[in-house]
């Protein structure tokens, strides 16, 4: 009430200018650590992928130099996208969260995808 009756020509902001500076540089300084964190996170996680599809890779060149055949080198690719599809869904929760999995279970959208097989379901079922 009585800062209505005040005339705000005549009020004195310096102090709170002066806090609201302090304010802005604190949350300038803190998110940037924080913008950098996650940044450097994602970062991360890229490196760690592209490391894995990099080892399937060099395990299929492997194969295809030692006369494997094309039946043989299309299971260890199905395998190692498998093995990247898994990673995602753990990431995204999809095994501990019955919802997000759906009435089907976690699995079915990698049979459907082609990436697991129907008898591969209980090696997995458990871990």
């Amino acid at each position: 009430v009585v800062a209505w009756a005040n005339d705000e020509s005549k009020m004195d902001t310096d102090a709170m200018e002066a806090l609201q500076q302090r304010t802005l540089l604190i949350v300038t300084f803190i998110m940037g650590f924080f913008v950098q964190l996650n940044i450097s996170r994602w970062w991360n996680h890229r490196e760690f992928l592209r490391t894995l599809h990099g080892a399937v890779l060099d395990v299929l060149l492997l194969l295809a130099t030692s006369g494997a055949t094309q039946e043989q080198l299309q299971c260890v690719a199905r395998l190692g996208l498998l093995s990247q599809a898994l990673l995602f869904d753990e990431c995204r929760g999809t095994f501990e969260n019955a919802q997000a999995s759906g009435a089907e279970g976690p699995f079915s959208g990698l049979v459907k995808m082609g990436l697991l097989k129907e008898q591969e379901i209980p090696y997995l079922a458990d871990r």
